[in-house]
């Protein structure tokens, strides 16, 4: 593992090697999830016999779970650490997902699903905050845009495996499926045991400042937190909503809504798509720049703006803002499409537009120390110098 992550460290040199073992770990991980993400639904109505109604409802609960997890996640972070609070929750996430192929009532779906949402609660914050603490501040927009991309590589490479796997036709590929993510929760784990996360150094004049009410006086911050709500309800409602629109109001087919979803192999087939089927396509093209836009950038900032004691709690609120936002989209934006379906989409872009006018009005209060990403040190690179022959002959 060590080797490995020397070795990806050449990429960029300015990155830890201990950073790089955590997108590793992270990267394993993702893929375990998407190997199961998109069959948890399936295997709790097709396999168990639970209704669509209490399957949804489960996972909304997972999210509830999450959000209401989220303070306690955050003070544990500047209690015991990131790297320990990372721990647990891969822990709690490998024990309920262990435990899925117990599920045969709507209650234990809803009790796993919920252990899970804790474990995420603390997940955020524990990697986010260790992440920040390996990585020096003029890298810190490199160390998260990794994290972005290689989680993402693993979410989108472990669904294809999982759609290899999973087959209502044997309940019990559903017990690998489950079993094999679980197994990348512990690869993680044994990852991090390579992982030291440094020690805090406080500010002495600062320690009076404790406590979530010492985040909270920081409006800047706050504001952020609104704005991310904003644009992360508007993701969750494109990719919860856009599928099922796309299917049931511009007779889009699922070929073409699958395709959408693997977008980086899209451009072999656009010439044959339908004029609606395009227009699905380029739009989620268009939002999945947007995506690596933002998400890359607020991680860095929120690490920016919090105090190094208090850096759990910042990155608990902000990791608490993405499952407000992920209830918020669904739910607002689900009714506005049983509504008036076309309404749905020039009120998402119009929530875009006033979140970024929101950002550029929130730049100007920030201080000039976040504004700007810090120009890293340049690497030099020591010279091997061929060691001298000494031999008698030479002399």
């Amino acid at each position: 593992m060590g080797s490995l992550a020397a070795y990806l460290r050449k990429l960029d040199p300015h990155l830890p090697r201990q950073v790089w073992l955590v997108q590793i770990g992270g990267v394993v991980n993702a893929l375990g999830n998407g190997i199961v993400f998109p069959f948890i639904v399936i295997y709790l109505h097709n396999v168990r016999g639970i209704s669509f109604a209490e399957a949804g409802l489960a996972l909304a609960f997972g999210g509830v779970a999450a959000l209401a997890a989220g303070l306690l996640a955050g003070s544990t972070v500047d209690r015991i650490g990131g790297r320990n609070t990372l721990l647990l929750g891969l822990a709690l996430q490998a024990s309920a997902f262990v435990m899925f192929p117990l599920i045969r009532e709507p209650w234990q779906a809803f009790a796993l699903i919920g252990l899970e949402g804790v474990g995420t609660a603390c997940f955020w914050p524990g990697q986010s905050t260790l992440l920040s603490r390996l990585t020096p501040a003029a890298d810190r927009h490199s160390a998260f845009a990794l994290q972005r991309v290689s989680m993402n590589l693993g979410l989108g490479l472990g669904g294809v495996i999982g759609g290899l796997i999973a087959t209502t036709s044997h309940p019990s590929s559903f017990t690998t499926l489950f079993v094999a993510d679980a197994v990348t929760y512990v690869v993680f784990v044994v990852v991090l045991s390579a992982v030291k996360e440094p020690p805090v150094e406080v500010d002495e004049g600062r320690q009076a400042k404790t406590g979530y009410g010492a985040v909270l006086r920081d409006r800047n911050f706050v504001a952020l937190l609104g704005l991310n709500v904003l644009f992360v309800a508007v993701g969750y409602e494109v990719f919860a909503l856009l599928p099922p629109f796309a299917k049931n109001y511009a007779d889009v087919s699922e070929r073409w809504i699958g395709f959408a979803a693997l977008i980086v192999l899209a451009a072999g087939g656009l010439l044959t798509a339908t004029s609606a089927a395009l227009l699905f396509v380029v739009a989620t093209m268009v939002f999945g720049l947007g995506e690596i836009l933002q998400g890359p950038t607020q991680a860095p900032l929120v690490a920016d703006l919090a105090p190094e004691h208090l850096r759990g709690r910042y990155f608990g609120l902000s990791a608490m803002s993405w499952s407000a936002g992920s209830i918020l989209g669904p739910a607002v934006g689900g009714a506005l499409l049983g509504w008036h379906p076309l309404a749905v989409w020039p009120v998402a872009a119009a929530v875009c537009v006033v979140a970024a006018i929101g950002c550029l009005l929130l730049e100007r209060r920030l201080p000039e120390r976040v504004r700007r990403t810090p120009k890293p040190e340049p690497v030099t690179m020591t010279p091997i110098t061929p060691p001298l022959d000494l031999a008698p002959e030479r002399l």
